[in-house]
């Protein structure tokens, strides 16, 4: 049994007798896919996917006794691995820039920078292209500003902008990507493969961002999510795990634009 909870503030309650799992929002549809793949196998446990409280909001819950188990989009700090959470099954997917047009075309990563640092930036057709930025406490845009010379610079002087949009979860930034007529967003393939969003990645440097492309390194921006345990695993978390780590569950990663690693 799957429940989908609505927004929750703060850290969220649990259910003794039902395994919980939350993290960063790009990881939940996938999350929702894998307990239905375990109750498919005849194992009987319910699972509770939370909304989005992002990486750090899953593995403070995961440390709390919140959660059961936790999504992640960024390396354990070493407080985190002092508490003995522990990724136990990552995958890797393209970090990409998609826009609600049908044909949105190609980017350079060398032209970042301008994109986010320049208001006045339009489409080839003269639409005007509107940036869509990540909240400052995500991983997603420090990630690529550590790739990108300029980038950083470039993020702060969008922040400044009056009116700028800012996805403050997984789940907001696609929304908003999706209705602004426009948009450039920071959006990751799994998002858009497993809520079957409708956004149209752009090529970056000519490469189309694809689960094989971002494992074998030829597109330059892969994200590896994790699933993050902590020291006592119950039943349920081990078996969410073996049904991820199965035959049938790599197919479902690989078919949601991701691939599972060792």
């Amino acid at each position: 049994m799957v429940l989908i909870l609505g927004a929750t503030a703060g850290t969220p309650a649990r259910a003794s007798d039902t395994v919980v799992i939350g993290g960063t929002g790009m990881g939940l549809a996938l999350a929702e896919k894998i307990t239905e793949l375990v109750a498919s196998e005849g194992a009987e446990f319910n699972y509770e996917v939370l909304p989005s409280i992002g990486s750090s909001g899953g593995l403070r819950a995961l440390g709390d006794g919140a959660v059961d188990l936790a999504i992640s989009g960024r390396r354990l700090k070493q407080n985190e691995e002092a508490a003995h959470l522990t990724d136990r099954a990552c995958l890797v997917t393209p970090l990409l820039f998609a826009s609600e047009r049908s044909t949105p075309g190609g980017i350079s990563t060398e032209n970042l920078p301008a994109i986010y640092s320049d208001a006045s930036r339009t489409w080839q057709d003269g639409t005007p292209l509107k940036v869509i930025l990540r909240a400052r406490s995500g991983s997603e845009m420090p990630y690529l500003a550590s790739k990108v010379p300029g980038l950083k610079e470039a993020f702060e002087d969008a922040y400044t902008r009056p009116g700028i949009a800012i996805g403050v979860t997984d789940q907001v930034n696609a929304e908003m990507a999706t209705i602004i007529e426009g948009s450039f967003a920071i959006v990751t393939l799994l998002q858009i493969k497993s809520e079957k969003l409708r956004l149209n990645a752009l090529t970056l440097d000519g490469v189309e961002p694809s689960a094989q492309a971002a494992a074998n390194g030829t597109y330059p921006f892969p994200i590896k999510v994790c699933f993050v345990s902590g020291p006592n695993e119950d039943p349920g978390v081990i078996a969410f795990l073996d049904s991820l780590r199965s035959e049938r569950g790599r197919e479902i990663v690989r078919e949601l634009g991701a691939v599972l690693v060792e």
